[in-house]
């Protein structure tokens, strides 16, 4: 499931979907995947409810702030998505 075009990132956009028990979590350019990270959802439940801290190792780094993520993608940050934007994906996912 795509969720959006990060904010003040040219071409690249950040989708999320449900794979074997666990999220997908993965970077687009130019609509071609090029990273993805797969994760526990209540790994991802306690991230998104925290303010500062990053999680992740490798080439996607999410980071949590006030009220959005940032994704860094090789150590630069790509841009960030709306947590609320977040919430509801991971809702629609679940509840397919």
């Amino acid at each position: 499931m795509l969720i959006a075009s990060l904010s003040n990132a040219n071409h690249y956009e950040f989708g999320i979907e449900r794979f074997k028990g666990r999220l997908r979590f993965i970077i687009y350019f130019k609509e071609e995947e090029i990273a993805c990270r797969k994760e526990d959802i209540k790994v991802l439940t306690s991230f998104f409810r925290s303010t500062g801290i990053g999680i992740f190792q490798g080439r996607i780094k999410l980071r949590s702030e006030l009220d959005h993520i940032a994704v860094y993608f090789k150590g630069e940050c790509l841009g960030s998505i709306a947590k609320k934007e977040l919430e509801t994906a991971l809702k629609e996912i679940f509840i397919d």
